[in-house]
Parts: structure tokens; C-alpha cells; sequence
């Protein structure tokens, strides 16, 4: 046992007798003070740290919950991705399984991120044509050799035994004219083309309307002209980062994580169905429908404002025009300096064929028995691009005078397998034409 001297036992209470009389009436020992904020501060840590990994069980197990009820979906998105150059592209060399209430369908991607066999060298003796559009030309709803673009290219190997064709679908969901200009710039030259198809659709003007705003918000100290100059060059990219800022502010806007990179937040609607649903929520809000019949005739909001006749000021129609047309003149003008020649070929719209397609387009507020009152934009359409020496070919007169039905998806609005072949069948008989069988014989 240890002794402790006398001395150190006095010595011990003196010390403690000094700091008792320091500690009196207006003195506070650090200990008394910092000793209950300490076990505050501790407990309230604590507490944040319970309730942070309560969250994210909570989140981990809706997760589970969501990828174990939710019915599975299959469409486009594992097989598309956001590009700078051409806003979205489909990714190349992928397949997914696209179904819907109407069909099921497999997408077939090859390497050049086409949905079309894979191109190989042009042979002597072959003839290709390059077609360029959205999902009407992609084949939205039909197998890939029961698209126009295909069963154009059986029809001609089949009545031109002199030559081989080859016809390249070059459609993707939601190209427009700019885009298109751009892809083949880019792209579509390298195919080396005897001859070029642009299809035009009714949401053309909607999409450059789009495509040119978001342009803008990449390049907000470019004037419009010094986009278009970098447009025609083949050089405008798509910088989301701005569009999504620019989107945000423009509306006064509500945005998930704001301070997360767009390409993470990419990753994390991928992987992750919790932050993907409560992404779509917010975009939802943020966003009216483009079909939204409130918006009738406003030509930024109304993907079809070019057809409201009697809803649409002179000025907004004429501004609806000025992007497309502009657009297939820079294709017509790449393509002449190439010595390719171009065709446009306008693509009906159900509610313009007869009443029994798609009847009355609800989502539009397009009554029965629809009439533009400035007659059906093909019109106007043909008379720009014949001005322009641009050839084209209307395909509405051929299907408002077919007796077959149906011709499109009931719900969805695109061509059924009928309406492709029927198309096939029109652009067959006009390149078999007079005016320009030349192009099959060059």
C-alpha cells in the first residue's frame, strides 16, 4: 500500500480551498460552462446522425419497394443518351425492348448509333440514299424491316435488277432540320450518299423552335446570327448545363439537388428509381404538357401552333417558318456543293388523313372534321421549297385518297405497318417519275 506524505495531503487542500474562493459570486469554472454544451452538442449530433441514417434506410427501402411493385417499363432510354453535338443520340450497338399499350417492338442499334443493318463501304455499282427525320422515319411501332425506309429499298432492288440500292435510316426521335443539318455535316456525308431524303413532319417547327432556344441559353453572349453562322459551320453544341440553368431562372423554376453536376444527376436517374420519380415530379411541375390545350397557338408551348389557323397571329406564323426553311436550305446548300441531290417529302399528320385516324386528337383540342383555315401547312410548305429549286413531294393527297384503314396507331399517332408501306409506295412511284428518274440513273 501507498503511503501519501502529510505535507501532500495539505498542500492538496490548500490548492483546492484557492480555487473554491476563485469560484465565488461572479467567477464561473470553464468546466460548469462547457460541460453541458458539450453533452448538448453531442446529444444533438447524435440525434442529426439517427435521423440522416433513418433517411437514407427509409430511401434504400422505398428503392427496394419501388424496384420490386413497380411494373417494368421498356422504351427508348437505355438505348438514347444526351449528346452536345446532336442534343440525343441513340447509343451505338445496343438493343432495348420499346412496348406499349399498341405494340413491342425490339430497337436494334448498330455502330454508327442508326436503327438500320450495319453500313458497311459503298460497292461499285450500288446506289445509297440517306434518309434523314424523326420516328416517323425511325419506325416508331414497327419492326425495322416494315419501315418505309426498308421496304423503299426491297421495292427498288426489286424493279431495278441493273442496280443495288441501299436506303439508310438515318431517323431519330425528335430530329428536326437543324439537327438534321448538323448530323449531316457531321455524319451523314461520311456515308457517302447518292442521294439525300429530308422528312418533314408537323412538329418540325415546334422542334427547331426548341433546339434554337436552347442553343441560345448554350451561347448567351452570341447574337441569333452568330448561332446560325455556327450552325451553318457544323460547329453549335448543346451545353445542358446552361439549358438547365437557363430553364430554372428564365421560369423561376424548382430544381432537384441544383448544386449536383447535370452529368451526375444523369447517373443517378439511371440507378436510382427513387430520385428518377421525384426528378419526373418536379419536371412536371415545372413544365406545361407540349400538348396542353391550354396553350393553343402559343409557338413555344403548342407542338402543333402552325395549324391553328384562326389561333395564331400572322407574325407568329410567319416566325414558325423561318427556322425549318432556313435549316433545309443549309442541307440543300451542303448537299449541292457535294453534287448530291435532296428531295423533301412533307409526312401527313393523322387528323389531316380522315376523321377515323386518330379521331378528334383530343390532347390537341382538334375538333372532328378538322380544317386549317390557311389551308394544310403542306401547302405553304411546297410553295417555299419550290421557290428555294428544292424538290418535294407531298404525301397528304395519296393518303386522304387511300382506302385502306387504319393507317396509324389509334393512341399514338404514328404509321402503322400499312401507313409505311404506303409511303413506300408514293416516294417509289415519284422517284420513278419523269422529273426524277435521273436520280436512279446518274
Amino acid at each position: 500500500m501507498i503511503k501519501t506524505p502529510a505535507f501532500d495531503i495539505a498542500k492538496s487542500e490548500k490548492k483546492i480551498a484557492k480555487t473554491d474562493k476563485n469560484s465565488g459570486p461572479g467567477f464561473f469554472h470553464s468546466g460548469i460552462i462547457l460541460n453541458p454544451f458539450t453533452k448538448r452538442f453531442q446529444k444533438t449530433l447524435f440525434r442529426i446522425l439517427l435521423a440522416g441514417i433513418g433517411i437514407i434506410l427509409a430511401i434504400l427501402v422505398l428503392e427496394i419497394v419501388l424496384r420490386v411493385s413497380q411494373e417494368k417499363t421498356f422504351d427508348l432510354s437505355s438505348c438514347q443518351a444526351q449528346d452536345r453535338q446532336f442534343h440525343h443520340v441513340m447509343i451505338t450497338n445496343t438493343s432495348c425492348r420499346f412496348k406499349t399499350d399498341e405494340w413491342d417492338i425490339v430497337y436494334n442499334i448498330n455502330n454508327l448509333g442508326l436503327r438500320n443493318a450495319e453500313i458497311g463501304d459503298i460497292t461499285r455499282g450500288s446506289f445509297r440514299i440517306l434518309i434523314l427525320g424523326d420516328s416517323f422515319v425511325q419506325g416508331h411501332g414497327v419492326e425495322t424491316s416494315d419501315s418505309f425506309v426498308k421496304v423503299l429499298e426491297k421495292k427498288l432492288n426489286l424493279t431495278h435488277s441493273n442496280l443495288s440500292y441501299e436506303v439508310v435510316n438515318a431517323g431519330v426521335f425528335g430530329y428536326s432540320p437543324l439537327v438534321e443539318y448538323l448530323y449531316l455535316y457531321n455524319r451523314g456525308l461520311e456515308l457517302k450518299p447518292d442521294f439525300v431524303v429530308l422528312a418533314f413532319s408537323l412538329t418540325d417547327f415546334w422542334e427547331d423552335r426548341k433546339r434554337f432556344a436552347e442553343l441560345k441559353a448554350s451561347y448567351p453572349d452570341l447574337s441569333e446570327d452568330q448561332i446560325e453562322q455556327k450552325i451553318s459551320l457544323g460547329q453549335a453544341e448543346f451545353d445542358f448545363e446552361k439549358i438547365n440553368m437557363a430553364s430554372k431562372n428564365g421560369a423561376n423554376q424548382k430544381v432537384i439537388l441544383p448544386q449536383v453536376s447535370y452529368q451526375l444527376k444523369q447517373w443517378l436517374r439511371t440507378n436510382f428509381k427513387t430520385y428518377a420519380i421525384g426528378a419526373d415530379f418536379v419536371k412536371k411541375r415545372n413544365q406545361p404538357v407540349q400538348q396542353d390545350i391550354l396553350y393553343q397557338g402559343d409557338i413555344d408551348k403548342d407542338i402543333v401552333a402552325i395549324i391553328r389557323g384562326n389561333k395564331i397571329s400572322d407574325d407568329d406564323w410567319q416566325k414558325l417558318w423561318e427556322l425549318p426553311i432556313a435549316h433545309i436550305e443549309l442541307v440543300n446548300n451542303l448537299l449541292r456543293e457535294k453534287g448530291i441531290p435532296l428531295m423533301v417529302i412533307a409526312i401527313p399528320d393523322a387528323f389531316q388523313v380522315s376523321d377515323r385516324e386518330w379521331p378528334g386528337r383530343k390532347a390537341l383540342g382538334i375538333k372532328q372534321n378538322f380544317q386549317d383555315p390557311r389551308e394544310p401547312y403542306q401547302v405553304e410548305l411546297s410553295k417555299r421549297l419550290t421557290t428555294a429549286g428544292i424538290p418535294f413531294l407531298d404525301l397528304l393527297p395519296d393518303f386522304q385518297n387511300s382506302n385502306q384503314y387504319p393507317l396509324y396507331f389509334t393512341g399514338d399517332g404514328h404509321w402503322r405497318k400499312a401507313g409505311h408501306k404506303l409511303a413506300a409506295d408514293i416516294i417509289y412511284n415519284a422517284l420513278k417519275s419523269r422529273e426524277l428518274d435521273y436520280l436512279l440513273h446518274k
